[in-house]
This record gives C-alpha cells, structure tokens and sequence, in this order.
C-alpha cells in the first residue's frame, strides 16, 4: 500500500495555535507525559457546521469553520488507512502462523509484512504531524452556545433604585478612611472594618449554601488542567505560571496560581473520574482565593485587582437537569443579593460577552458611583459537557458512559463588592454583614 505526501490544502486558513499541554501528539508522547487524551468526539460538533459558524459569528471569532471541518475530515480519513493496516497486519500474523505449524515456507508473507510495517510508520507520521495542528485547533474552538443566549445582553431584573450622584474612587475615600492601603493591582491591603467585612462577607454568603459540600480547592494546578478549562496555558496574561516549579517541569508540565476557590480547582477535583450516577447532581461552594493576572487598565482599584478573596459554586449534573439546577442557583444568589438591601440588576450576558467555555451567562452588578457604571460582583455560567469530555469526567450509564454538564459561578467577589460599597456611603456596611462581624472578631 503506497502512501503519498498529506495535501496541506485542507489546512489552508486555519489559525495556528499554541502548543496543547491538554492533547500529546504521539511523536510528543516521549518527551512529554500524558495524564490523559480528551475524548475526541467532534463528528456531532461539524454536523451542522452552519450552526457552528454562526455562533462563532454570534461571539464575534473569526475563523474559517469549512476549513477545520476538512481537515477533521481528512484526519479520520488518514486514521481509518492506519486502522485498515493495522487489521491486515493481525491477519497476516495469523497466516504466518498457521503456515510455520504446517512448515511452509513464509518468506513471501514476510515481505508483506515488512512493507505493511513501512506503510504503518509513515502513516502514523503522517497522523502525528496532523494531531499538532489538527486535532489542537479544534479543541480551541469554544463550547456551544446556548439557544437562550442573547445577541445583546437582557437585563432579567432590577431591585432598588440606582445611586444618584458621583463619587470619588473608592481606593482614595478607603484611604481617607483607613480602610484601604492601595498600591496596585498586585499590592494592597483591606484594615480596619473593610477587613472585617471580608471575613463577615464571606461567612455570611457561604450560609445560603448550607446543603451543598464545603471543599478547600489546590491553588496550584497542572497547564493541562487550565487548558481544559479553557485558557490558553501559555498566555501570561490568562493566568500566573510558575517558572521552574518542579525539575519534572519539562515532562510534567508547568505549574499555574489559580486559587483554590476558582474554576480550575474544582475542575482538578474531578479530572480522569468515573463518578457514581446515584451521587449526581454534586453540589460545591468554597471560600477562598483567585488569582488572576492584571492586564490593562490599573486605576480600577479594587475591580481589577489580580488577588481577590471570593466565595464561589461548582455543580455536575446529568444534561436533563442543568436547567433546574441552573434555576436553583440564580434563586438562591438572588436571595443572597437582594438581602444585601442595596441596588443590583441581573444581566443575562450577550454571546460576544462570553468566555470560550461559557455556553449562558448571568451577571450580578451593582453600581458603581464613582465609574458610573456596573461592576460584575457575581455570575453564573453553564458549560454543557465542555469540561467533562475535555478531562474525561464521566459516569456510569446502561449502555455506556456519559459525561456531565457543568454548571460553575462566583457567588461574591469581596474585593469588588467592597469597592462599590466606600463608593456609595460613609456607612457602607449593609446590615445582614453587620450582623456576622460580631461571629468573627
């Protein structure tokens, strides 16, 4: 069986990416190790390859769509040739066998074996050149988008009247205050009551989620896992990366700060697991950290500081359920903000507005007097699938395997509620909060 060189034709107009921590090549396989290969399933994502391109149009990516459905299908197409070898050769090692028991004579057989052996090393070089550009850049596609998803952002619900009035920025008045020591984005304190209300804050909040699990997430997660996630592992400005964590680093990976309360340390959580069906749906919070790199604008202030304190939410559900399970959280974070006494809206985000990995959104805002503008203080994101299948977390069926949706969000961001909070009165503690300083002095 004669092979040729592959057509590049296929690939024309397809962007290159970065090299994939999430998907090893196998001419990669000895430098580098695998924990695991993503469940390559994308006949169903090319099945209406319009569909794809208008959402694509929808989030505002350019990307020619026809060209990478070609080139998946010249993969396959490449990969059934192996497949094809790969039988031929089984068969043929049978016949060698039966022959040597009757002592015939094999060395034509071994001709052919030796050609067919020829013909599997240059196809699987073939394969392999076409994983590191392929097979990557369809894994950088982002997740569906859901049909509730709007062209425009849709504010769902506005409580309370919106502040009148300016304001001076809340990193000046917390200073005069001596609530806040500002610096920069990377550098500040919270002293005094502001520092009381982060604790206070956050233990109030985490009481609205009294019957779900309670879980204290790694801070430090493997690239693999943060491409998963969705974020490119080799940008400085998606994530903090730590040169020269380990001596393994080469073989390993590197390692990145995310934060134990954030959404790549809920995901390691669950990587490579088959989880009980009877458990689903798995219902997390947790306080604690995220880290996220500054990028941009530093006079935000406490908006866009990249170290912030959160309290955040993570479930896994069979696909039927994501709706209701998607209902009962937006309930319960609007109890959670409407007992803070203060305006907010609920925006349901436009589809440009979203992450790669978000498929439907809702923003948490409250206003911010100083900016004239909202501030993002929580949200709400359902992912599908998206996750499950890129780091194989499944469970257990009748037929099979499937893989759960997931559904993750940031109940309060401290840092930005804080912000808005100075901004809008001298006495800017709401008194549910009032409340739960007395429980943590």
């Amino acid at each position: 069986m004669a092979l040729g060189r592959i057509s590049t034709s296929v690939l024309k107009n397809i962007p290159c990416r970065h090299a994939s921590a999430l998907f090893i090549p196998g001419n990669k396989a000895t430098e580098n190790y695998s924990f695991l290969s993503p469940l390559l399933d994308f006949d169903e994502r090319f099945a209406d390859v319009e569909k794809l391109a208008y959402q694509l149009h929808c989030r505002k990516i350019s990307i020619n769509v026809h060209a990478i459905k070609d080139s998946w299908a010249f993969y396959k197409s490449i990969d059934t040739q192996r497949h094809l070898i790969e039988v031929q050769r089984e068969e043929l090692t049978q016949k060698i066998k039966q022959i040597k028991k009757a002592n015939g004579s094999i060395e034509e057989l071994k001709t052919q074996g030796a050609i067919l052996r020829n013909d599997l090393r240059i196809i699987k070089e073939q394969l392999w050149q076409l994983e590191e550009t392929v097979i990557v850049n369809i894994l950088n596609l982002p997740n569906d988008l859901d049909e509730k998803t709007p062209m425009e952002p849709v504010v769902l619900r506005t409580q309370g009247r919106r502040p009148a009035g300016t304001s001076r920025c809340h990193t000046e008045l917390g200073s005069e205050r001596h609530l806040l020591e500002f610096l920069e984005p990377m550098y500040y304190y919270l002293t005094n009551e502001a520092a009381l209300v982060e604790l206070a804050a956050t233990k109030w909040a985490t009481g609205y989620f009294s019957d779900t699990i309670r879980v204290s997430g790694t801070d430090f997660a493997r690239d693999f896992v943060v491409e998963a996630s969705g974020t490119d592992h080799t940008d400085p400005r998606a994530s903090f990366l730590l040169e020269h964590s380990n001596h393994d680093d080469k073989v390993l990976g590197k390692l990145h700060l995310v934060g134990g309360s954030s959404l790549v340390a809920f995901l390691s959580m669950h990587t490579k697991q088959l989880i009980n069906p009877k458990s689903l749906p798995l219902r997390y919070h947790s306080v604690g950290r995220q880290y996220i790199p500054t990028v941009g604008n530093t006079d935000s202030g406490l908006f866009g500081v990249s170290q912030s304190t959160t309290v955040d939410c993570f479930t896994l559900s069979k696909g039927l359920e994501v709706t209701s399970e998607f209902s009962r959280l937006v309930d319960v974070l609007t109890r959670v903000y409407d007992d803070l006494g203060i305006h907010y809206r609920i925006v349901l985000r436009a589809a440009h507005e979203l992450k790669p990995w978000e498929s439907l959104k809702v923003s948490f805002e409250l206003w911010s007097r100083h900016r004239q503008q909202y501030v993002e203080v929580g949200h709400l994101a359902t992912h599908g699938n998206y996750f499950s299948k890129r780091l194989l977390i499944a469970f257990q069926t009748n037929t099979g395997r499937d893989y759960p949706s997931a559904i993750s969000g940031t109940v309060l961001s401290v840092p930005r509620l804080i912000g808005c909070l100075i901004e809008d009165s001298v006495d800017f503690v709401p008194s549910v909060i009032k409340r739960n300083i007395v429980d943590v002095l």
